[in-house]
């Protein structure tokens, strides 16, 4: 299924989950990040596809944490990726054709926003 995602999303303007040299990821989740994340979510549930955010808060803004102090600003990647983080489909029961569908709509999405290529005239 990852595979699957990978090889459909490729090229798009997100990052896709790392594949580090001499580890497999267990693809317990596969979360997306582009700085359009509300706006692609919001495309996904028009197409009645489920996304999640499982991390919207950085360390810093999680309760337990914020009596410690930090400052937003403080730690910027973790806030970045609290904005830009989408997981989307993955469990054991989606079939490839699910799969499949999802990556249209993300290519549709970011298709739909694509500069016109402009013609010559003939």
């Amino acid at each position: 299924m990852a595979a699957r995602y990978t090889a459909g999303l490729g090229g798009l303007p997100i990052a896709l989950p790392p594949e580090l040299p001499g580890t497999r990821h267990v693809y317990h989740q596969y979360t997306i990040r582009t700085e359009r994340r509300d706006a692609l979510a919001q495309h996904l549930a028009g197409a009645s596809i489920g996304t999640t955010c499982h991390y919207p808060q950085p360390i810093p803004g999680q309760p337990l944490f914020r009596e410690l102090g930090y400052d937003a600003g403080a730690l910027p990647a973790a806030c970045a990726a609290a904005r830009e983080v989408l997981s989307l489909p993955c469990f054991p029961e989606l079939t490839d054709a699910e799969v499949d569908t999802v990556v249209a709509s993300i290519q549709a999405f970011f298709e739909e926003d694509a500069p016109c290529e402009s013609s010559s005239p003939a």
